[in-house]
């Protein structure tokens, strides 16, 4: 595919290509890589962006295996604005053992490009599953490196749950992550409780309200949040 973008200050093209291949009746490979050139002084002359992707999905598993890269500039428009140049590999995976039961791992590791900082992330989880109510347990690693800085890592045990009232109008949910051994250095995995309740206007409407308490090493918050969330058509929101 080919896309071109016109602008005064110069116009931006983007080209792709994409692979699906059946390898098995389960298993499914994907790969995508587009490239984008730009005669506008203020975006890179050449960005690329790529994904490598297998996934393995039956009945009781779904696993997956991914490498993903986007170059900082890539795109155009808002592509362009959103650009992370970062690249991120990793492994996540679900398997339903018991009806009710399933087992979730993670393993992911994201680099900035720029910078060369990076985060490995790991964590799994037990969940627990009914048509009106569901349960989690895991625990969580993760640990950001940036050159010249020491090591900021946080280790977590978390809880989870959410109960259906009234036919399914009001959910109550919970969810809380407990520091391991002091260690809450990372910014974005401070110790946290939050408390919400949603209520369902329709199928695709629900009011919501939340309390989150954050506290970390370099953190400390409160926050609330009411509002309402809805899905106009299908995978939106």
């Amino acid at each position: 595919s080919l896309i071109h973008e016109g602008a005064a200050a110069g116009a931006t093209q983007i080209g792709g290509a994409d692979l699906k291949w059946r390898v098995a009746p389960a298993t499914e490979v994907r790969a995508e890589v587009a490239t984008s050139r730009s005669d506008d002084p203020a975006r890179p002359d050449d960005a690329l962006a790529f994904l490598a992707e297998i996934r393995h999905v039956t009945d009781r598993l779904d696993a997956r295996a991914y490498l993903r890269q986007e170059d900082e500039g890539f795109g155009i428009g808002q592509q362009f604005s959103a650009g992370t140049g970062t690249r991120k590999t990793g492994l996540d995976g679900r398997w339903k053992f018991r009806e009710r039961w399933q087992a979730e791992a993670e393993l992911q590791q994201q680099r900035v490009l720029s910078t060369d900082a990076q985060r490995l992330l790991a964590s799994t989880e037990l969940r627990y599953q009914t048509a009106t109510a569901s349960a989690g347990v895991g625990v969580r690693h993760v640990a950001d490196e940036v050159p010249g800085d020491a090591t900021r890592q946080s280790d977590q045990a978390f809880l989870s749950g959410s109960i259906d009232l009234f036919d399914q109008r009001v959910t109550l949910r919970a969810a809380s992550d407990f520091t391991l051994a002091q260690n809450d250095a990372s910014a974005d995995y401070p110790a946290r409780s939050l408390l919400g309740i949603d209520y369902k206007l329709s199928p695709m409407t629900t009011l919501f309200a939340e309390y989150e308490h954050a506290d970390g090493r370099d953190l400390a918050a409160d926050t609330t949040r009411v509002g309402l969330r809805a899905r106009p058509w299908e995978r939106t929101q």
